[in-house]
């Protein structure tokens, strides 16, 4: 029984191309049906796939070479007790002509300018309930507000030299004079005392960076990441609220 699949004609569209590998895989199951019950002639067979070959070089440029190349090695009938078709391997080289769809993406829902902040207004409006004896927060409440409108405003130079401004601003309500002292010698817990280490490394050498260093002749501007330190500083000012009677 002589395969159904007929050549499509040369530069045909890459649908049309699918389409007739497609045939030729159907076509290949047939022959290896029809050959175990022996109702074909292995010659038959030999020529459709030459032919299938054939085409496939004639349409390399509209599908690619490499994958062409591919089709006549796979479809070639091969002798294994019998002529056979290597339709896993054809399945496969369909894959790369047509891969599945992409899984389903959830859509992107951009996140609004203010619904994250380097400081929470939640820790804010802590502050602003803190009533000392012994020290005026107004200060330190209107520099983590301004950082937050620098930060949403892109001015990230103005981002990283307030929050050098609140780390040098807040020692007194720890006992200390210095940053460093804090994070060297206040009582608290070790982990605090570990990530304000962190915080003046990092927030003071950035800031100095910019603070200090001369004009170049070419300059790289910071981006949103290396300016936002907003978890330590938030671990910083819960403890002031923590501590403040």
């Amino acid at each position: 029984m002589l395969p159904t699949t007929s050549l499509p004609p040369l530069n045909v569209p890459v649908d049309t191309a699918i389409q007739f590998i497609k045939d030729v895989i159907a076509d290949g199951q047939t022959l290896i049906n029809n050959y175990s019950r022996g109702q074909h002639d292995p010659r038959i067979a030999l020529r459709h796939s030459i032919n299938v070959g054939k085409w496939a070089h004639a349409n390399a440029d509209r599908i690619n070479s490499l994958f062409a190349s591919q089709v006549v090695h796979e479809v070639n009938l091969t002798a294994l007790g019998g002529e056979t078709l290597n339709l896993a391997a054809l399945n496969q080289l369909l894959l790369k002509l047509a891969p599945p769809p992409p899984p389903k993406q959830l859509p992107l829902h951009p996140v609004p300018p203010d619904a994250f902040t380097v400081i929470a207004p939640a820790r804010i409006m802590e502050l602003r309930k803190l009533q000392s004896n012994s020290y005026d927060f107004a200060k330190l409440i209107r520099l983590c507000e301004e950082l937050n409108t620098a930060y949403a405003n892109g001015c990230f130079f103005a981002t990283v030299m307030i929050t050098r401004a609140i780390i040098d601003h807040v020692p007194p309500v720890f006992g200390l004079q210095k940053f460093p002292h804090v994070a060297n010698n206040y009582s608290g817990a070790k982990s605090f005392k570990e990530a304000m280490k962190q915080l003046d490394l990092m927030a003071r050498n950035i800031a100095d960076l910019y603070l200090h260093e001369h004009i170049r002749t070419a300059e790289a501007l910071p981006l949103p990441q290396q300016v936002n330190f907003g978890p330590a500083l938030d671990l910083l000012l819960q403890e002031i609220v923590r501590i403040t009677p």
